[in-house]
């Protein structure tokens, strides 16, 4: 049975049409939302979400540490970015949708579901896929994230002792008190 010019046509645009209809669906899907702790400065509600959920996967409570949520980590990320350059602001949240999106989740990790929306498990092998990579961009994109997450982490005082750190030298914070007070 041979299929015609016009048939082939016909079923390659439902095909088509199909797979848009499907990828549209996938993406739609709402975000968990969370509650941030006070007013946003850079992030909007969703993609706060979207961090809180990626930072809670990459810094999870491991006794002695606690947990991202339980330091705000989400949310003082926010307050770093309101700081930062508009084109980092704009990449952070490029990634940050790229994360959750469930058609790029099916297409790349094989999970159907918004980030916000999947099981710890799941998140954490889609954090874990993001970070070994093939694609260059993907492994960036994850360092920055980590590294932003890592970085306020790991800068509040609360976990200075845990990691066997003093703190920052007098004369350091007596020079970022002046720089505040200039301001």
């Amino acid at each position: 049975m041979s299929i015609g010019r016009r048939q082939l046509l016909k079923y390659g645009g439902l095909g088509v049409l199909a797979l848009t209809f499907g990828g549209l669906t996938l993406a739609l899907q709402p975000s968990l939302i969370r509650e941030p702790p006070g007013p946003l400065k850079c992030l909007s509600k969703q993609e706060y979400s979207i961090l809180y959920s990626i930072a809670e996967t990459i810094l999870p409570a491991n006794e002695p540490f606690p947990a991202a949520s339980k330091i705000q980590v989400a949310y003082r990320v926010d307050s770093v970015l309101a700081r930062a350059h508009q084109g980092v602001q704009s990449e952070i949240k490029q990634v940050l949708a790229l994360i959750e999106n469930a058609a790029a989740a099916t297409l790349f990790d094989g999970h159907p579901r918004p980030f916000t929306r999947s099981n710890t498990k799941t998140q954490t092998t889609i954090i874990n896929n993001w970070r070994q990579s093939s694609l260059h961009i993907r492994r960036t994109a994850f360092k920055a994230i980590s590294g932003l997450c890592n970085g306020v982490y790991y800068a509040n005082t609360e976990n200075f002792a845990l990691v066997g750190y003093d703190g920052p030298p007098a004369h350091l914070l007596s020079l970022i008190q002046s720089l505040n007070e200039s301001h």
